[in-house]
């Protein structure tokens, strides 16, 4: 006996065909969407890192630049306004006029005839292009900036009122300044000693020089001032050298203006056309410089690192000391060039920085 068995299966499906295509856009929709944002995320990942490669070689382009300014000022010779960097130049003394090598006498007019190569101590500008893209080095002597470890208080409230701190406010920051680097626990007026930091729940006073520029921010209202200051705004007005002496032929504009110093050129202006000039002579700089280096990025923004050389030849150990300034990322173009980068504002070809080959005129 055969069984029929009934199928429960349900009910009848329906016709699903109408419902592909709209299934079908939406998936493709979301696919476009994920990879949109992926797209984007990796475009956002490989500008990062492009980023980072560029900053990277920049650092490195500045590590030969320095190396390669270090040694030309190491090994040239100290003139009026700046530093020959031509080898064959003759040492000038109050005996005469010798050979490079210090004991050979030669005639004025031998001397005369060799050309000068002056790397200028006031903001000349020079060109290494031994990296991967050209750095540009800035010279100046320290001299031309106010000492916050040996300037005189009046000369550093000068600066800290240019730069925008009030009348009383800049009393207090220098009088703060003054009682943090003596040595003593005494407070002077509007200053702040050891009892001041406790109440404030600060370190106390190092009674010592400053050692960089970031030890500002220990001090008493300081570190609001300076987060008021785009970076590197102070440091580009001051130094913490121990020279108190200034003259103004190594002064920028603004450090002019904020002494109130005339920029007269009778006063041993900032012209390098006066260099070597009858009635105005330009110093022999000191052994402590300032650099600065800049260098373009891909982003067309400009990486800019600021240190300092002082320069010690009587110690053979250690020739030369090397201090830190500051680094900071400027937006636009910051260097003293045009735009092919190889020629200054005035049309000249940019000098490179490592000293010329031996140049003698001939003298027969």
């Amino acid at each position: 006996m055969k069984i029929k068995i009934a199928h429960t299966l349900g009910p009848k499906k329906y016709d699903q065909r109408g419902f592909v295509l709209p299934y079908v856009l939406v998936t493709i929709a979301i696919i476009a969407i994920v990879g949109t944002l992926a797209a984007e995320r990796l475009t956002r990942m490989s500008n990062a890192v492009a980023t980072l490669q560029d900053q990277s070689d920049a650092r490195l382009d500045f590590i030969n630049a320095e190396a390669e300014a270090i040694f030309t000022l190491m090994s040239s010779r100290s003139v009026a306004g700046g530093f020959d960097l031509n080898p064959a130049a003759p040492v000038r003394t109050d005996f005469g006029f010798f050979a490079p090598d210090g004991f050979t006498p030669i005639s004025r007019e031998e001397a005369e005839a060799i050309p000068q190569d002056v790397w200028l101590a006031t903001f000349g500008t020079r060109i290494s292009t031994s990296g991967i893209e050209p750095v540009y080095i800035l010279l100046q002597d320290v001299r031309g900036l106010v000492s916050l470890n040996a300037g005189t208080p009046d000369k550093i409230g000068e600066i800290l009122s240019y730069l925008g701190a009030s009348g009383n406010r800049s009393a207090n920051l220098t009088a703060r300044l003054m009682d943090f680097k003596d040595e003593d626990n005494r407070r002077r007026p509007r200053g702040a000693e050891r009892a001041d930091y406790r109440l404030r729940n600060m370190p106390s006073p190092s009674n010592s020089p400053i050692r960089n520029f970031h030890e500002l921010r220990a001090i008493i209202d300081w570190a609001e001032f300076l987060d008021e200051l785009e970076p590197g705004t102070l440091e580009d007005m001051t130094t913490l050298g121990f020279a108190s002496t200034l003259h103004p032929n190594f002064m920028s504009a603004d450090v002019r203006a904020a002494l109130k110093i005339s920029s007269d050129r009778r006063d041993g202006g900032l012209n390098s056309s006066l260099l070597g000039s009858a009635e105005i002579q330009s110093p022999n700089p000191t052994g402590h410089l300032r650099l600065t280096l800049s260098r373009r990025l891909r982003s067309g923004q400009t990486l800019k690192r600021v240190i300092e050389l002082l320069r010690e030849d009587r110690n053979v150990e250690l020739p030369f000391r090397k201090f830190w300034v500051y680094e900071k990322t400027v937006l636009g173009n910051d260097i003293n060039a045009d735009n092919n980068g190889l020629f200054s504002p005035n049309g000249q070809e940019l000098k490179h920085v490592v000293s010329t080959p031996a140049v003698r005129a001939d003298t027969r």
